[in-house]
């Protein structure tokens, strides 16, 4: 095993040059500190040159000096791991310690920069999709993605809403994308439903209410109420207040549970007439089956004209006459009267060139 160099046996070998090794670790700058490790004839050569610390052999620059002192995983395996001497034990293990250190400080900066140099990429990235107009073909078929993946229906782009929002977002152009995050603004579903949904809501219900309660004193208005189902199967009675500007919504009631007769049909309509006040009430319009609803509503405010809803009497007149029934009896304000179905049906079965296949404006 070859000795390692001590600084007596270095004044006899080595060429009077700075003696890097009695020099502080911290004040060694680039390579002088891998070069302090051995004996001064190996300065600044890639010839053999002998391990200070350990007296070990081997060829190359700094590179397999940090080899040797175990802080590089580099190809050249074949260079022993030093193993030094008590007497320069102690000055090993400072080198071995800053050697560490600046491996890590310089994985750091790399990993800086390769971290600036990704957020350089996706600014030049977000950069190059801002500036770049996809073509119509390209955005008609990004909806088609949308309509397909969702299962929506196929007359949804027909939808009047959906090409206003289209086309304000055309509008908006590079106004409406994120550059951080290269998307568009478009809030996601829990943002517009606690949200934008809510606030849209207020300010078209102001809108509505502004309209139609602005013509009540005027006008009057008509609460049309009808009964449906949810789609958790719960039955719905709702009720609407319209006026000649329009209709506005006022309640939807859950029935579940309640015997849905006369008297509680009646004490609903009732309610919402009180909340909006009797004198700007002139009529109430139901289905056919709240008939018996009607007499206990004009009992209390006579005034008011109850009348079942024209669409469900011509729907219903409809489905008899195309019946099998042969008598069909109607009624009217003028009396009751019976028809004969098949007359009816002969009637409505005749050539589309006859006057009472023309269209003509209707008052119901």
């Amino acid at each position: 095993m070859e000795l390692a160099c001590t600084p007596d046996s270095m004044e006899t070998v080595c060429s009077p040059c700075e003696d890097l090794s009695v020099v502080p670790v911290k004040q060694l700058k680039g390579t002088k500190l891998e070069w302090s490790t051995v004996c001064k004839e190996g300065y600044n050569c890639r010839g053999a040159k002998q391990c200070l610390f350990f007296g070990y052999s081997y060829d190359g620059g700094p590179d397999r000096t940090r080899v040797h002192m175990g802080q590089s995983s580099g190809p050249n395996k074949h260079i022993k791991r030093c193993q030094p001497s008590p007497f320069w034990k102690k000055r090993h293990s400072e080198v071995v310690a800053e050697l560490k250190f600046r491996l890590q400080e310089e994985q750091k900066k790399l990993q800086e920069k390769a971290s600036k140099d990704a957020a350089v990429k996706s600014v030049a990235d977000v950069t190059s999709a801002l500036h770049m107009r996809p073509s119509p073909e390209l955005v008609t078929e990004a909806w088609a993605k949308v309509i397909g993946a969702k299962g929506l229906p196929i007359d949804f782009v027909d939808d009047p809403f959906v090409r206003e929002a289209i086309f304000m977002t055309a509008r908006a152009g590079k106004g409406y994308i994120d550059a951080s995050t290269n998307s568009c603004m478009l809030p996601h579903k829990t943002c517009m439903t606690k949200k934008i949904l809510p606030a849209l809501d207020s300010k078209l219900t102001a809108e509505v209410e502004a309209k139609i309660l602005g013509l009540l004193a005027e006008t009057g208005a008509m609460i049309i109420s009808d009964g449906w189902t949810s789609v958790q199967a719960r039955p719905i009675v709702n009720a609407l207040l319209t006026t000649p500007a329009g209709a506005m919504f006022l309640e939807a009631l859950d029935t579940s549970g309640n015997t849905k007769d006369a008297a509680f049909i009646a004490d609903f309509i009732i309610k919402i007439i009180e909340t909006r006040g009797p004198e700007s009430i002139v009529a109430v319009c139901m289905d056919g089956a709240c008939t018996g609803s009607f007499p206990l509503i004009t009992e209390k405010y006579p005034h008011i004209f109850c009348f079942i809803c024209p669409a469900h009497a011509l729907d219903n007149f409809l489905k008899n006459v195309f019946s099998d029934k042969e008598k069909i009896k109607m009624k009217s304000i003028v009396g009751e009267f019976d028809w004969d179905s098949k007359h009816l049906s002969y009637h409505f079965r005749r050539p589309p060139n006859l006057d009472c296949w023309r269209p003509t404006t209707t008052i119901l």
